[in-house]
């Protein structure tokens, strides 16, 4: 990485250009630099006219992407359709040794599936940032697995990622007591609905 301002310990950088390796025990086990990205898109993405958005990336079927791919990783928001989407079908269309990473939601991976896969040795290992519950007073049985890395859903948790998100809430907030709107309100009908017993009482002063 570059000779900046050291980020906090406690905290994960985002990658850069800057820094092209993932090492694992002192030895480089994925490189950025040179490397082939292969990407497949949801429906709902293709819809909207989304792109692979860089010539360092090749837009594929999800078969190809499977099948093609050392590191599978998964970013995808959950729908009632889409449950389970990584099945023991899936898993099975892998090549062997390949590394599974989940960073979306915990519904979109049958976890019995996982766990089989990685048993009997066909995935090399996996990440996942987000579990299903298990039941009451038992432990996950994929916590139990040598070759599982798990986050508490704090994969997206970078130094930046604070920084920014401070910054874009004052930002919010220096706009709303400015009487603007804020530049990123996901539900701009709340500021409607207040606006609307303010302007009544408004008018009544007036009368």
């Amino acid at each position: 990485m570059s000779e900046k301002e050291p980020l906090p310990t406690n905290r994960d950088a985002e990658l850069s250009q800057e820094m092209t390796d993932i090492l694992y025990r002192d030895k480089t086990i994925f490189r950025f630099q040179g490397a082939r990205f292969v990407i497949t898109l949801t429906s709902e993405a293709k819809a909207a006219g989304l792109s692979s958005g860089t010539q360092e990336a090749e837009l594929v079927s999800l078969e190809e992407l499977l099948s093609r791919s050392d590191i599978v990783s998964l970013h995808a928001r959950a729908t009632p359709a889409n449950r389970h989407l990584f099945s023991a079908e899936l898993f099975g269309r892998m090549q062997p040794g390949a590394f599974f990473i989940n960073t979306a939601r915990e519904s979109l991976v049958d976890e019995a599936a996982l766990l089989a896969a990685l048993e009997r040795g066909h995935l090399g290992g996996a990440a996942l940032d987000v579990m299903e519950a298990p039941p009451a007073g038992q432990r996950h049985p994929l916590l139990s697995q040598l070759s599982v890395f798990v986050t508490p859903h704090i994969g997206g948790a970078t130094a930046e990622t604070l920084s920014r998100g401070a910054r874009l809430a004052a930002a919010g907030v220096a706009d709303l007591l400015a009487g603007r709107v804020p530049a990123n309100l996901v539900n701009p009908q709340v500021l409607q609905a207040q606006a609307q017993p303010a302007a009544l009482r408004a008018g009544r002063g007036r009368s």
